[in-house]
């Protein structure tokens, strides 16, 4: 029996390649017959509500929706006190509010205060909290308070990227198009290049341990101006640089071609960077941090504590990487959407009842 439709608007902008999260999110969730409409601005959100086109928002990346990063402190202030009121507006409309939280704090955090204030104002008007692991359910009821409201976070993971991309390169055709010898040792980072990614002190690291043929990809855009200098001031000729963003026909390029996908991340509450190596089958090296150290399993990664990153990209190579890759796309294909879908599905009709 087909589900009574549901209006939803997702919330969904910013987030590097959340852009082909979204795209996966709102596909593959339409499916549940849930009807979407899709705003990036407060007044379209506002208008949606108050012409009765929605019964749930559930945002993603509430940072954008706040103004967390606003020019200035008193502008980020202005637009948190205007998105509480319409929030408030909407409530009395009936309207019930979701919030995927794919992080507890935004990445680059210009006002710590006003922004710890404002996500715990924000998380306690939500009627649901969908985190992607128990780690992440655990750390998000200490951080926000939630001990009264725990029943509220249900754990969703994020879904795996398999079949989104165009993949029918092989590893030869890569590392030629890339012109990267075919036997050489090759690890790639891959994703927005971010601060909080330690990747100048991750180039460091792997010029002071890598072999004669070894090469270290850096592939995705930024924002960070002096970040990007400082990257391309460490880099030398077994570092390959793409400091722009990949468009989808290229990103199996570069999986192909590497053995290994680092993640040497400072902090981080989830990544779909993970889910995406792991859909092509790559061994991954992540900093034991956050939600992927519940994904990360021996059989496919490493985990390394503090100042181990160098052990790490040694002790990988003594692995069975095929082994390893295999094991890495079996773990990918239980992150499946259609259960994904339903799941949320079931979120959304639990607190549009209640």
């Amino acid at each position: 029996m087909t589900p009574q439709k549901i209006k939803v608007i997702p919330f969904i902008i910013g987030g590097g390649y959340g852009g082909d999260f979204g795209d996966i999110f709102i596909r593959k969730l339409s499916e549940q017959n849930i009807q979407f409409h899709r705003v990036t601005r407060l007044w379209g959100l506002l208008a949606a509500g108050l012409a009765s086109r929605i019964q749930v928002v559930d945002f993603h990346w509430p940072e954008y929706f706040l103004g967390s990063k606003s020019r200035s402190p008193i502008i980020a202030f202005i637009q948190h006190l205007i998105s509480f009121g319409i929030m408030t507006l909407l409530r009395w409309k009936g309207i019930k509010f979701c919030w995927t939280a794919h992080n507890h704090e935004p990445h680059e955090n210009p006002y710590p205060r006003l922004n710890d204030w404002g996500f715990r104002v924000f998380a306690h008007m939500m009627d649901a909290i969908i985190v992607m692991s128990q780690w992440q359910k655990q750390e998000f009821i200490r951080m926000f308070k939630y001990e009264e409201k725990a029943a509220r976070v249900r754990i969703i993971p994020l879904g795996n990227f398999m079949g989104h991309y165009p993949d029918s390169i092989s590893k030869e055709a890569a590392r030629k198009q890339l012109g990267i010898a075919p036997d050489g040792f090759v690890y790639l980072i891959f994703g927005q290049i971010r601060r909080y990614k330690n990747i100048p002190e991750t180039l460091a690291t792997f010029k002071q341990t890598r072999h004669s043929e070894d090469r270290l990809l850096v592939v995705g855009e930024t924002a960070d101006s002096s970040l990007r200098a400082e990257i391309k001031s460490a880099a030398d000729e077994s570092i390959l640089l793409r400091l722009a963003h990949i468009p989808a026909s290229d990103v199996a390029t570069y999986f192909k071609a590497a053995d290994v996908c680092l993640f040497p991340f400072e902090r981080v509450t989830n990544s779909a960077s993970l889910l995406l190596a792991m859909s092509f089958g790559i061994p991954v090296i992540f900093k034991k941090t956050g939600s992927p150290q519940e994904i990360t399993k021996p059989s496919f990664g490493i985990l390394y504590e503090n100042g181990g990153l160098e052990l790490a990209l040694q002790e990988i190579r003594g692995k069975d990487l095929i082994r390893m890759g295999q094991h890495a796309l079996q773990e990918a294909q239980k992150y499946d959407w259609a259960d994904i879908a339903r799941n949320y599905r079931a979120v959304y009709d639990k607190i549009f009842q209640d």
